[in-house]
């Protein structure tokens, strides 16, 4: 049940996209992990009314009670993690970006994709990053493997030409929800980072 000032918000930012390799030259990089942030005790927000929330998808940011991305009032915003357009591994959603606010309140970055192999016949790409979560930071791809969600108590990075598992920390009445493992290295590209 809700409670006015009595409350927790949590929000995981999308993660972003690998980029595809390039045929003879160099393996695409893998995307960032989404950033995680919670505020503490909002206030304003009565039991049966409505709010305005968004889920980021590929890249996208997370917000909860805010017609836009918050920087300010009762609100919580997650920052997603970046797409990456080259060779080159992208950055992790920031905590720095993220809005919170309450006492107890916390961001933690996303996981950094890897960079694809470069100057190579094999073009292999980039892990992708795992999604911060509230224990911790999300990990950070590798040349093999995506990097695991909620400072390791998330979904597991994927291996070699895998998706990442689904975190299953927010897990309840048979749903499956948490910070999630970033994409495995794969030869026909980068696999994304993870929400």
């Amino acid at each position: 049940d809700w409670s006015d000032g009595k409350n927790l918000i949590e929000c995981i930012g999308g993660g972003g996209s690998g980029s595809g390799s390039t045929p003879g030259a160099n393996g695409g990089g893998g995307g960032g992990g989404g950033a995680y942030a919670k505020s503490v005790n909002l206030t304003g927000i009565l039991a049966g009314g409505q709010v305005t929330y968004r889920c980021g998808t590929i890249a996208g940011d997370t917000w909860f009670n805010s017609s836009a991305f918050p920087s300010a009032n009762q609100a919580c915003g997650a920052k997603g993690g970046t797409t990456s357009a080259s060779s080159a591994g992208a950055a992790g959603g920031l905590a720095s970006g993220c809005y919170i606010i309450g006492t107890g309140s916390t961001s933690f970055n996303g996981g950094s994709g890897f960079g694809g192999s470069t100057g190579s016949s094999n073009n292999s790409g980039g892990g992708g990053g795992g999604a911060a979560g509230y224990r911790g930071v999300g990990g950070d791809g590798s040349s093999t493997i995506g990097g695991s969600g909620d400072a390791g108590f998330g979904g597991a990075g994927g291996a070699v030409n895998t998706v990442g598992s689904v975190g299953a920390e927010f897990s309840s009445s048979g749903t499956t929800a948490g910070s999630g493992g970033g994409g495995g290295a794969t030869s026909a590209g980068a696999n994304p980072g993870r929400a």
